[in-house]
């Protein structure tokens, strides 16, 4: 499986009469080992290992292909000048591959205008006011935030974005730029980031939309995630008397998909059926999230997940 992030040096590797194959080269010797130069078939086999968890095949691949477009182009040229400058200011320009939630119509958006026109979503504000992407080896984090379109489909766009010096941002934090000179945007986790921000003063410049791979998500990959699911759990104080105290689980988030097949083999087959029922509402918009999560504590009971969050605390698909 994927274990590393994909560095890549910011080259072109568009297709033009002429140097394809030097270009080739310069790819693969800024990739690491492990992974073949990107084209259609590299991102097809990377996004279905990325989407293991959720169970996605290739029947549910709708299509994958590279953007292109003569503003594309242009802006790709603008794009390598700051890979440039970057490298210059830092040494490294620390450019990463990074997986972006968009709409249908925020593609048609991107391809004619660039990044700077899409508005921010609750995704892009997780960490700062800014736009996220997630890690190449992390397509799954950003599912839930895709739109569907009239066809029952979602689309993730895989970008090439310049890091540079990067900071570590807290979960929640209203951060709207470098918090100084020295940084160029911010991670989660400056060891092994699982999610890129990058500020809106660097959308048009540090980001480079590549590919495009549009998908139908099963019912277990769409949706929503349990955040701070609060658990009311009694405690005796000091005169012995019975209080309530409210503890929230460490774990920043948990997607419904992963609590569903954690909690599938503790609950009856009728229980596990009245919770996808109430899910399909919530995603339907015929439900609030707090009216699901709700449901989904009488159902389940707050002993089991308890126990099953506590057990996810931290860990990955």
């Amino acid at each position: 499986s994927v274990a590393m992030d994909v560095e890549v040096d910011g080259h072109d590797t568009t297709n033009k009469v002429g140097n394809e194959k030097d270009r080739e080269e310069e790819l693969d010797a800024y990739t690491e080992p492990g992974y073949e130069r990107l084209d259609i078939d590299s991102i097809h086999n990377i996004f279905l290992t990325g989407m293991a968890t959720f169970n996605i095949n290739d029947d549910d691949i709708v299509d994958i292909y590279r953007t292109s477009s003569i503003s594309m182009q242009a802006r790709f040229e603008l794009f390598q000048k700051q890979v440039d400058i970057t490298r210059v200011i830092h040494g490294d320009a620390n450019v990463r591959y990074g997986w972006l939630a968009c709409s249908k119509e925020d593609l048609s958006t991107m391809m004619a205008h660039g990044l700077g026109h899409n508005a921010l979503s609750s995704f892009n504000c997780l960490y700062g006011f800014g736009i996220h992407l997630t890690s190449i080896t992390h397509p799954y984090a950003c599912v839930s935030y895709c739109d569907v379109d009239e066809n029952g489909v979602k689309h993730l766009v895989l970008c090439r974005v310049v890091m540079g010096k990067t900071e570590l941002l807290r979960r929640g934090n209203n951060q709207i730029r470098p918090s100084g000179c020295e940084y160029d945007n911010g991670v989660d986790d400056i060891q092994s980031p699982k999610y890129y921000v990058v500020w809106n003063m660097n959308i048009n410049t540090h980001i480079h939309p590549e590919f495009v791979v549009s998908f139908k998500a099963p019912l277990d990959a769409e949706g929503d995630v349990l955040e701070n699911l609060v658990f009311e759990m009694p405690q005796v104080n000091a005169a012995g008397l019975l209080t309530n105290t409210r503890r929230v689980p460490r774990s920043p988030w948990l997607p419904f998909p992963m609590l569903f097949a954690a909690i599938r083999s503790r609950i009856s087959p009728k229980q596990m059926l009245l919770i996808k029922a109430h899910y399909i509402e919530l995603m339907a918009k015929k439900n609030s999230h707090d009216d699901f999560v709700m449901k989904l504590r009488l159902i389940v009971g707050d002993n089991i997940l308890r126990s099953v969050v506590t057990n996810l605390e931290y860990k990955g698909p």
